[in-house]
């Protein structure tokens, strides 16, 4: 059975184990093989062929469709016909194959696959959403999982044993030596065939290390498909293969010339192109010449084109009619053959193409118009004829046509045509292709500079150019790059914009994708600013405290948190500290920026705008507008006098704040503070000054004791430390009691707590603190945040460290 399916690019396909060969050529060519037995599978940019026993063969190139039908493969055809061929256990997975080879060809798709094939997880995931975007839920699928298994591969590369990461370096380092020859240890007694074989089975496993080190060797020994796989990889640098294109034509010629039957099509190719050699096209008709099949009779065809034997050409394209069974082949041929037979009937842009050929001219003739340049482009691309393709593609771009210029930039970004990938000028002919308003071109232009593809990464850019796209794909494209640029209303009302659009704009696949992105985006912005708000007030809370302890650059620091959440009480605060010069250098200016976004919520920054205002009319428009509203007597009496007043005492400021408001961040209590009542110090024991930690028991040497044994006890894991310090505690010593209190707050926070007021009232500052941290979280007493902050408050004054440190890590 022969299956041949003709393709205008590089296909990516992969089966999976059983009884057969896969062998994947790329047009510069890239081969990956797999040996399982007697069948061989074997896939081309130009045909796909299944080879077993029976001698039959099916034509696929006018394959519209194909379905698994238990061990048949069912295929349908453009004229709506069906036929079945028996494939066996294998039907499944040729089935997929060719199901894949059916999807259309698509430059963004081809350049994230070359991407995604190099490792890029991001590509894997935008091929997801692609794919998703197409309602083709299964490939969305394994492309995740791939982007996924990729992850967790990164992450267990991360965390490789140093054996692990030494074996993988082995297996890179093995390709290394043998580009630069050096020695190998593949044992001298096996054959060449026992080679090639076993770099068959390394390359099964995945163990490229010794495949390199078997094929070598097996190449040595005169093994054509040795010296055929290895001109493979080296034109491809397939598998950590540095791409050589001389080394590979070396091997290739080899292999061609011990016999290989798949190396002179390809070495026929390579010399017509000039790939790793120089251009000979005696050299190409001569390898081509060695191979019969289809493929090889239309590339020698072309070759006798180039060299101007007419006569032979028509003979080639006459043996390929006869050889094909594709209706589509014959089709292309017979229009050769016209217009061979026919010279008289040709249209100007053929005649004008037959001197283009020739190379009468150094360019097109001046009589060949874009429109006819690209008649060319088509019929050489009908014919596999790339090479000319891309000429008349160029003149007809030079001559400023818009999808001369798009082609151009497709095919380089992916590769079509045989052409090497050069993003960089893929980007060049794009953006002229844009600007002369091809309408597909500024979709790719948005994607290439989202992803830095032939270009510096520019997201501004990227949304200008996708928002020229009004296509569901470039608008749900739009609306991730603005969501990356955090314009959120923005990239949602693009969101929604592909909701509302009419019926049949967006497929229901483009709706439910912008619905569930949207909801997830607002529900994320409703998270994030509670989340804000929240931080905003705590920021202003723990400034207030800082403030009223006279902390004035930490408290500058959180007002600057709090203002930058939109707080208008902490910009208010911010600006009195810049004004004044607290805790941070004096800014007038900054501080007027502040106080006109504060004016409408706080009249007093009216007042302060007054005088910080050196514009005259401005200065009576903020006095008049202060005097407007209820100011204080003594404000008041100073503003009324209006311009050319002396600058007022400065007043310390002393805002009024309403009630403790956990909902409302400018409502903080800033009242002095109410200190627990301390207990009077007791005298020393030897009669001197008080000590600045009271101790209250009559044998204060014995409650030390009790206390320094317990503490030793606890660190060696002794029960019976607790003991003693509740002992010591019980006797009046203070240190006890905020030992005992902080460790009780979580396993009885009411006992903590008497025993942190103790600490406390013997004016211990990390009493304070503690004992305000449990009024803060409710700990054994009733929460209340104001009592908290006055007990915090009251712990700074004193310096405690516990207080400074909690703040701060707020």
């Amino acid at each position: 059975m022969k299956l041949t399916w003709n393709l205008a690019d590089k296909v990516l396909a992969e089966l999976p184990s059983g009884a057969g060969q896969l062998d994947l050529h790329h047009t510069r060519p890239k081969i990956e093989g797999r040996d399982h037995g007697r069948t061989v599978f074997t896939l081309t940019p130009v045909s796909l062929q299944v080879h077993v026993p029976e001698n039959n063969q099916a034509d696929l190139h006018d394959l519209t469709g194909a379905e698994a039908a238990g061990s048949f493969l069912e295929l349908t055809y453009a004229d709506g016909h069906k036929s079945k061929i028996h494939t066996g256990i294998h039907t499944d997975q040729i089935a997929a194959l060719l199901q894949g080879l059916l999807e259309p060809e698509d430059p963004l798709l081809a350049s994230l696959s070359l991407k995604a094939e190099a490792g890029d997880i991001k590509a894997m995931e935008q091929i997801a959403e692609i794919y998703e975007h197409r309602e083709d839920d299964e490939k969305a699928d394994i492309w995740r999982e791939k982007a996924a298994q990729s992850r967790k591969n990164v992450r267990n590369r991360m965390h490789m044993k140093k054996a692990d990461r030494k074996h993988e370096e082995a297996l890179r380092q093995a390709g290394r030596d043998y580009q630069e020859k050096r020695d190998s240890d593949v044992p001298e007694s096996l054959s060449a065939n026992d080679l090639w074989l076993a770099s068959r089975g390394f390359a099964e496993v995945n163990d490229r290390s010794n495949e390199w080190k078997y094929l070598q060797r097996a190449a040595e020994l005169s093994h054509p498909e040795a010296h055929y796989q290895m001109g493979a990889y080296l034109a491809s640098g397939m598998h950590e293969t540095e791409k050589d294109e001389e080394e590979a034509f070396r091997h290739m010629k080899e292999a061609a010339e011990l016999g290989s039957t798949q190396a002179p099509y390809y070495l026929g190719s390579w010399y017509r192109n000039g790939v790793g050699t120089e251009k000979d096209l005696e050299q190409a008709d001569h390898w081509l010449a060695h191979d019969d099949s289809v493929k090889a009779l239309i590339q020698r065809m072309l070759v006798k084109e180039e060299l101007g034997d007419r006569q032979a050409a028509v003979d080639l394209a006459k043996d390929a009619m006869a050889k094909t069974t594709s209706a589509r082949t014959r089709e292309m041929l017979q229009k050769k053959l016209d217009v061979w037979d026919e010279p008289s009937a040709e249209p100007a842009y053929l005649k004008a193409a037959g001197e283009y050929n020739a190379k009468e001219a150094v360019s097109a003739p001046k009589q060949v118009s874009a429109r006819d340049l690209m008649d060319m482009a088509k019929g050489y691309a009908d014919v596999n004829d790339f090479r000319q393709e891309r000429r008349a593609l160029e003149e007809a771009a030079r001559l400023s046509h818009p999808e001369a210029n798009y082609k151009l930039g497709a095919y380089l970004a992916s590769g079509m045509h045989e052409n090497e990938t050069d993003p960089k000028a893929a980007f060049q002919w794009m953006m002229h292709a844009a600007d002369l308003g091809n309408s597909q071109a500024p979709y790719y232009l948005g994607m290439w500079y989202a992803n830095g593809t032939g270009i510096e990464q520019d997201l501004e850019q990227a949304a200008f150019w996708l928002a020229k796209d009004e296509s569901p794909k470039a608008k749900m494209q739009l609306a991730l790059v603005l969501k990356q640029l955090e314009r959120e209303e923005e990239a949602e009302r693009t969101l929604q914009e592909i909701l509302d659009a009419p019926e049949g704009q967006a497929t229901k696949a483009a709706r439910d994708l912008a619905g569930r992105k949207l909801r997830q985006w607002r529900a994320e912005r409703e998270k994030k600013q509670e989340q804000t708000q929240a931080q905003t007030r705590k920021s202003l809370r723990i400034a207030h405290v800082l403030n009223d302890a006279g902390e004035y650059d930490l408290a500058a620091e959180f007002l600057e948190q709090a203002a930058a959440g939109g707080s208008m009480e902490a910009k208010y605060l911010l600006a009195l500290l810049l004004v004044k010069g607290q805790g941070v250098a004096a800014d007038p200016e900054r501080a007027k920026t502040l106080l006109e976004q504060t004016k409408d919520t706080r009249p007093e920054s009216l007042y302060y705008l007054t005088y910080l205002e050196s514009d005259p009319e401005k200065k009576e428009a903020y006095a008049r507008a202060y005097l407007a509203g209820n100011p204080e007597k003594t404000r008041k009496a100073q503003v009324e006098k209006l311009l050319g007043i002396e600058e007022p005492e400065t007043v310390k400021e002393e805002p009024e704040e309403p009630a403790a408001d956990e909902d409302n961040p400018g409502a903080i209590q800033t009242a002095q503070p109410e200190p627990v009542e301390e207990s009077q110090p007791a005298q020393a024991a030897d009669g001197g000054q008080p000590g600045s930690q009271p101790v209250v028991h009559e044998d204060p040497t014995e409650a030390v004791v009790l206390r320094r044994r317990g503490i030793a006890r606890i660190q060696a894991g002794d029960e019976r430390g607790t003991d003693d310090l509740q002992k010591a505690a019980d006797m009046g010593d203070v240190d006890a009691c905020l030992l005992l209190g902080e460790a009780m707050l979580e396993t009885d926070p009411a006992q903590g707590v008497k025993y942190l007021e103790t600490a406390a009232k013997a004016g211990i500052g990390d009493g304070y603190a503690l004992l305000g941290y449990a009024y803060m979280n409710g700990l054994g007493v009733p929460a209340d945040q104001r009592r908290a902050h006055i007990l915090i408050h009251e712990a700074l004054k004193r310096g405690s460290r516990i207080a400074r440190q909690w703040l701060l890590s707020e």
